[in-house]
């Protein structure tokens, strides 16, 4: 087996550490500039479509004079205004449904964004490629606990829970907002989830998947690399209690090769 010099081990601790500093630098959810732009788009269609709509729709209650005068203007053939009123109707009902869509997906992204990076955070600091294969938050969530890591203590961790029960209430259900759902400020009294009020949810969340990652890494590192009295007295009390004066003679020995 080949030995391992100090340099060795020195430029392994600190590249480690290197990498856990930079680890955000390089992810960025890539889905939110693409649907935005089409968010957009789709927006000033939905708002052109309202205004025909309820232009219409006012003109129809008008002096006949007036609906007349309309069909003249913008060459509108059918001499009943309904059919277009309907048309125009159904266009924001369209465009509403592609909105609601588009912002479920930002959200269910979202957190599979989050899930993913962690496993890849908590597989490369610790060194186990099992971790990347436990597809449940539960299981992440056992892990740190092993760690002595709890996520109640991060950064954002409210939003963070509120973003994972709205995660799986859009990917199980059918737009019907259930009662622990209505916990969360922008559904409150609501039944049904709407694209206005998930738009109002990704805004507030939005940043909170880097923060929560930022509190991941830092804790991580403390776990890893800050080693205050109290702890290398709990490290040297565990040892203590299996290994017998000899191994301990040893252990310190083959220890301090590592530093020399």
């Amino acid at each position: 087996m080949k030995q391992d010099s100090p340099e060795d081990i020195w430029e392994k601790r600190e590249m480690n550490k290197i990498g856990l500093d930079t680890f955000l630098l390089q992810k960025e959810n890539v889905l939110d500039f693409p649907i935005d732009n089409l968010i957009k788009s789709l927006k000033i269609q939905l708002h052109k479509a309202k205004s025909e709509y309820h232009k219409l729709t006012k003109l129809e209650r008008s002096s006949r004079k007036e609906v007349m005068e309309l069909k003249k203007n913008e060459n509108v053939k059918e001499t009943n205004l309904q059919p277009v009123i309907m048309n125009y109707f159904q266009e924001i009902i369209y465009i509403e449904d592609e909105l609601f869509v588009l912002y479920e997906t930002k959200i269910i992204y979202a957190f599979k964004f989050l899930e993913i990076n962690i496993k890849q955070l908590l597989s490369a600091a610790y060194e186990d490629s099992s971790i990347a294969r436990q597809f449940k938050w539960e299981s992440i969530c056992q892990f740190l606990k092993s760690k002595k890591i709890s996520i109640k203590d991060f950064n954002d961790y409210e939003n963070i829970e509120q973003l994972r029960n709205v995660n799986n209430s859009l990917k199980h259900s059918d737009k019907e907002i259930d009662q622990r759902m209505q916990q969360i400020q922008e559904f409150k009294n609501k039944e049904t989830f709407n694209y206005i009020d998930l738009e109002s949810f990704y805004i507030r969340i939005k940043k909170s998947p880097a923060i929560f990652l930022n509190s991941l890494v830092h804790f991580i590192f403390n776990d890893l690399y800050i080693f205050k009295h109290e702890r290398i007295w709990e490290l040297a009390k565990s040892f203590a209690l299996r290994m017998d004066k000899k191994d301990a003679l040893e252990f310190s020995e083959e220890l301090l090769k590592f530093y020399q």
